[in-house]
């Protein structure tokens, strides 16, 4: 999603939020006075048309803001989660859940599987 947003980018994403507001704010408008029986006035159809044209692009620019910030930091806890920040390599989870993958397509598939291990002692000091 985050891509998406940054792709078409956050005022781009502001401007379509703002113009869907205000259309289907002037459309509930129209659909109250028309189940009220009563004609629209210009008082009506301007506060349909001016309120979402005023708050929309605020509450959508800060709503956009933290949805990116958050897609953000689950982006940089996948990282956390998956990768060893010492060594930059896969982390044991990680690794754990590739081996799994990696043996069930095997398994499928009717192929050889080989695994290498390598312990190293002191690795800190490497």
């Amino acid at each position: 999603m985050l891509a998406k947003i940054t792709k078409i980018g956050r005022v781009s994403s502001v401007i379509i939020v703002t113009v869907f507001s205000v259309v289907l704010s002037i459309l509930i408008t129209h659909i109250i006075f028309y189940l009220a029986d009563s004609k629209i006035t210009t008082a009506g159809f301007l506060t349909s048309f001016f309120a979402p044209l005023i708050i929309a692009p605020i509450c959508a620019w800060h709503i956009l803001g933290l949805v990116i910030s958050n897609l953000k930091l689950q982006e940089e806890l996948n990282d956390l989660l998956n990768f060893d920040h010492l060594s930059g390599l896969l982390s044991r989870r990680t690794f754990f859940i590739n081996c799994e993958s990696a043996f069930e397509i095997t398994i499928r598939n009717q192929l050889p599987l080989s695994f290498v291990a390598i312990d190293l002692d002191n690795f800190k000091i490497i």
